[in-house]
C-alpha cells in the first residue's frame, strides 16, 4: 500500500481508499430499498411529476443506487425513466436530476461534448475532466464518446482547442492510452 493510500484510508471520511475526485459525501442508503423507490417515482411522473418527490428520491441515493432504481423502474414499467423525468421537470432541475441518473463516466463523456459544443470552449471542463481522472477512467471516457459520438476525443479537441493548451490535454490523453496498452 502507498504512503498516500494509506493517509486516504485512515481519514475519517473515507469509507475506502480511493484516488482524488472519488470520496463524495452522497454514501449508499442502509436501508435501500428500491421497490419503494420506483413507486414512488411511479405515481408522481405521470401526474407531470411531484418535483419534491423526484429530488427526494432521487437525490437520497448514491450512483450505484440510482442505476437499480433505473433499471427497476425500466423492468416493472417497461419506460425509460431518464425520458419520463424529461417530461415532467424542465430547466436546470431537469439537468440535474438527469445527471444524476447517468453514470460518472456517461456524464463526464456528455460534459467533455458540452465543452467543445458551440462557440467558445469550456476549458475549464476539459480541464477537470482530463486532468483529473485515473487513466482507467480516461480510456473508458475516450472509448465511449468514440462510441457515442463516432469520433476520436483527441480529434474534437485539436479541432475545439489551440496550442499550447491543446498539446497538454493531447499529451496528457496520449500517455494514459500508451499507459493502457502496456
Amino acid at each position: 500500500m502507498t504512503v498516500i493510500q494509506e493517509m486516504l484510508s485512515s481519514l475519517p471520511i473515507a469509507d475506502k481508499v480511493g484516488a482524488w475526485g472519488t470520496l463524495g459525501t452522497v454514501r449508499a442508503q442502509k436501508n435501500f430499498d428500491p421497490d419503494t423507490d420506483v413507486e414512488k417515482l411511479g405515481e408522481s411522473l405521470p401526474n407531470t411529476g411531484s418535483r419534491q418527490t423526484i429530488i427526494d428520491v432521487l437525490t437520497n441515493l448514491n450512483n450505484e443506487q440510482r442505476q437499480d432504481v433505473m433499471r427497476l423502474y425500466k423492468e416493472q414499467t417497461q419506460q425509460d425513466l431518464i425520458e419520463n423525468i424529461k417530461k415532467a421537470l424542465s430547466g436546470d432541475l431537469e439537468n440535474v436530476i438527469v445527471g444524476l441518473l447517468k453514470t460518472p463516466i456517461a456524464y463526464d463523456v456528455q460534459e467533455l461534448k458540452s465543452a467543445m459544443k458551440g462557440l467558445g470552449t469550456d476549458e475549464a471542463t476539459l480541464t477537470e475532466i482530463i486532468c483529473t481522472r485515473s487513466n482507467e477512467r480516461l480510456k473508458e471516457i475516450q472509448n465511449i464518446y468514440r462510441e457515442q459520438f463516432k469520433s476520436e476525443l483527441e480529434t474534437n479537441i485539436i479541432s475545439d482547442t489551440s496550442e499550447p493548451y491543446s498539446g497538454l490535454l493531447l499529451a496528457i490523453t496520449k500517455v494514459i492510452t500508451l499507459t493502457m496498452s502496456l
